[in-house]
């Protein structure tokens, strides 16, 4: 894992070139501590903050082939390098490293741009062809590495985080306040936009090309949701436990430490249970959870696998000081605000990890993939419903749907309709946005679903689509401020596409979500996690915690700077907070995103430090 960086169309100012680099690859440090590297010629510069993980010695980048035509600085794993290496050997090509960077380069010199297609892994990189003046960037199929870009002038930047990309003079700071509105309604912001206007990401499963004029993107993958025949429930079972142990194996590779994050829930379990089968020695475990209730706490899961796998377990218990002590640190390793607050725990256990490990396994995906969260409950009644009219399920027709529906309440109505009723009681989030962001809140894009799919699918194409890349974002920025490598071996392409593939009722059934994957992981994972229906993910006591500095928030958001940045209504953002004070609502969820952006436009658009932000003390 590394921090990549560049420009093009530098017209031969060489030395302006490099010192913008420099301060581009020093603001990613925390991305790769160990060594930094720049490529510069007439049209373009590179630059390379790196993490050693595989050929430590010779693994430097930027990374060249044997006559200096093609240079490559890359971010991520190619995970089946040893592998293509092997083959490329075969082809005639000639190795100086072990990496798998050098693959990259070998891999494009022998299939050309369908290279990627080749590559099982997360990566984002940048490969320069000299002699026919083309930059090629590419990112992998599932958007677990990210990468970003600006068009300024007749220069083209691009870099792992966007905080690099500012550090060019050339690039503006100018808010986008339709992806501020977005983010304040659900959390993220869909597609290439950013919180910067001239800032884009490059979006999964794509490759840009800039050969002269502007840059032209192409897709090639994509998740395809089929409408195949069933192959039934022990089909997907056996290929889906292959799948996974099959993954897990080709992401243990690696030339220095190696551990995994534990929370206790299904999907890390999993990762694990199974990577503890294939190791010959205890596999170094990382958690964390709270002491405020058992709302907020899992140790008891958490132990229960690692005492199974036999781990070297390590664990925190971040607090509320720390909490509002890095917050504006938080908010700066993100670049801008996504999801809720879990990113301050992950960011605690990665910090923790650091300590004893460079490589990380982690559980991400699990829930996207194989319908995991309440929320696809609708959605699967209704395509029920729909099947049964069509006499789907048998020749009872709409009769089927009954036990289904009893157990679904026996086992989930406690817990989830209380929710459900919270969460639509809720005002919505647009309410505390300026007057001109909530104009541009009413605009909210929606984003195209492919035809054909049914109700269930669609949820899962667009969490894929979007929730998915809001909580990688996270994963990859907590595990790199503490300049650890993250993988995740649930999203490892050949496990989504199957998951893609498999009709919705192998995904939930009779009330359980994810009941094939528990299907498939039962020979490893304990019963009694296994058995688990109260989907926790990784909650973090905001609500508690901003009742208790709920003065401090009370003087951060009735203030002129909230008047003067323009996202919020002020008056309305201190009713929110008082409501919670009181406990009218909890409206904790909303708090944590108007934090976040006050504190991202202090930091990147006026340029602050972290510690000269406002701090949260007792008062």
């Amino acid at each position: 894992m590394c921090g990549i960086c560049g420009i093009a169309g530098v017209d031969g100012r060489g030395s302006e070139t490099l010192e913008t680099l420099r301060r581009m690859v020093e603001v990613m440090r925390h991305r790769g501590p160990d060594d930094e590297g720049f490529y510069c010629d007439e049209h373009i510069g590179l630059g390379h903050a790196r993490l050693s993980i595989i050929d430590v010695e010779l693994g430097r980048q930027p990374m060249t082939n044997e006559d200096e035509s093609l240079w490559v600085v890359f971010n991520g794993e190619i995970y089946n390098y040893v592998e293509l290496r092997k083959e490329l050997l075969e082809k005639g090509h000639t190795f100086r490293t072990r990496s798998d960077t050098e693959v990259i380069l070998h891999s494009y010199e022998e299939y050309g741009e369908s290279f990627v297609h080749h590559f099982n892994g997360m990566f984002a990189f940048a490969l320069w062809d000299k002699g026919e003046r083309k930059l090629l960037l590419a990112r992998d199929r599932i958007g677990i590495k990210p990468l970003y870009y600006a068009e300024e002038g007749s220069r083209f930047l691009f870099a792992s985080e966007i905080k690099a990309l500012l550090e060019s003079p050339t690039c503006r700071r100018e808010v986008d306040g339709a992806s501020v509105a977005e983010y304040m309604e659900r959390s993220y912001v869909t597609g290439q936009k950013t919180f910067l206007c001239n800032v884009k990401k490059l979006p999964p499963g794509h490759l840009l090309t800039l050969n002269g004029g502007s840059p032209t993107e192409s897709k090639y993958w994509d998740v395809t949701f089929s409408q195949e025949e069933d192959q039934g429930e022990d089909h997907y079972v056996e290929e889906l436990a292959w799948l996974i142990s099959d993954s897990v194996r080709l992401r243990l590779r690696s030339d220095v430490p190696l551990g995994a994050h534990l929370s206790g829930g299904i999907d890390s379990s999993t990762v694990v249970c199974t990577a503890s089968k294939l190791l010959n020695e205890p596999l170094k475990t990382f958690s964390g959870a709270f002491d405020e209730g058992p709302r907020y706490d899992e140790r008891q899961y958490i132990r229960l696998v690692s005492e199974a796998c036999g781990t070297e377990h390590h664990e925190v218990v971040p607090t509320m000081e720390e909490f509002f002590n890095i917050i504006s640190r938080l908010v700066w390793f993100l670049d801008e605000p996504v999801v809720g607050a879990g990113v301050f725990p992950q960011y605690v256990v990665s910090t923790l990890a650091g300590k004893h490990v460079k490589v990380v396994l982690g559980g991400q995906g699990g829930d996207e993939l194989f319908a995991g969260y309440t929320k696809y409950y609708r959605p699967y009644f209704a395509d029920r419903i729909t099947d049964c009219v069509r006499f789907r399920f048998g020749s009872a027709g709409p009769l089927t749907l009954i036990p289904d529906l009893f157990r679904f309440f026996v086992n989930r109505g406690k817990t989830d309709i209380p929710i459900f009723v919270r969460k639509l009681s809720a005002p919505p989030s647009s309410l505390v946005l300026s007057t001109r962001l909530q104009k541009m809140a009413a605009q909210m894009p929606v984003r195209p679903i492919p035809p054909g799919l049914g109700k269930f699918a669609q949820m899962l194409y667009v969490d894929l689509k979007e929730y998915l890349q809001g909580l990688l974002h996270v994963e990859d920025r907590t595990s790199m401020a503490a300049s650890i490598e993250s993988r995740v071996p649930i999203l490892d392409h050949r496990i989504v596409e199957l998951a893609a593939s498999m009709p919705y009722k192998h995904k939930m059934r009779n009330g359980l979500t994810k009941y094939l994957f528990r299907q498939a992981a039962r020979d490893r994972v304990p019963e009694a996690i296994l058995a688990r229906r109260d989907k926790m993910g990784f909650p973090t006591p905001i609500d508690i915690w901003f009742s208790r500095r709920g003065t401090s928030l009370l003087r951060f958001f009735d203030s002129k700077e909230v008047d003067e940045k323009g996202l919020l209504d002020r008056k309305r953002a201190v009713q929110v907070v008082n409501e919670h004070i009181r406990g009218e609502r909890d409206h904790s969820s909303l708090i944590w995103r108007m934090l976040n952006v006050e504190l991202w436009h202090s930091l990147f658009i006026e340029g602050k430090k972290t510690e000269e932000t406002v701090g949260f003390q007792d008062t």
